[in-house]
């Protein structure tokens, strides 16, 4: 590589002088660099803190949903079942094209609002809402 072409005016000494500090001012920024990783992947490091402060922060809602998730699996398992039922009724009834694309769509609006309710963990409103957005399979399937 060609040295800057400013470099052509200072004398052999004048360069390797640059050089030097190039090198030098190199090996500060990656050390800089080490630090900074070394900081981020350390466990319990002033990084960990960092973390467990910003979880401190959060809203209590979003520290309760995680919770709710975190405790129940099952309650999860029983939203996808529905969810899964549903999402197959949503597209028989889009293909046949037996109802109106507008109720198809609000049936699917409701299934997103279910969804949420699952990840919050209130499984009962969850479900009467899955309830409410079911369409009916013989009715999707006519033409």
């Amino acid at each position: 590589m060609r040295h800057p072409f400013w470099m052509d005016r200072l004398s052999p000494q004048d360069r390797a002088t640059v050089r030097r500090w190039y090198a030098v001012i190199g090996g500060v920024y990656a050390a800089v660099a080490f630090a900074l990783v070394a900081l981020v992947i350390a466990p319990g490091g002033t990084a960990g803190d960092f973390v467990r402060a910003d979880v401190a922060r959060r809203p209590a809602s979003a520290l309760l949903v995680s919770d709710a998730v975190a405790a129940e699996p099952s309650v999860m398992a029983r939203c996808a079942r529905r969810e899964l039922k549903l999402i197959t009724d949503i597209e028989r009834a889009g293909e046949s094209q037996a109802m109106p694309g507008e109720q198809v769509y609000r049936a699917f609006v409701t299934m997103l609002d279910a969804r949420a309710l699952c990840a919050a963990g209130r499984l009962d409103d969850a479900l009467a809402l899955y309830d409410k957005a079911e369409i009916d399979p013989v009715q999707s399937a006519a033409k």
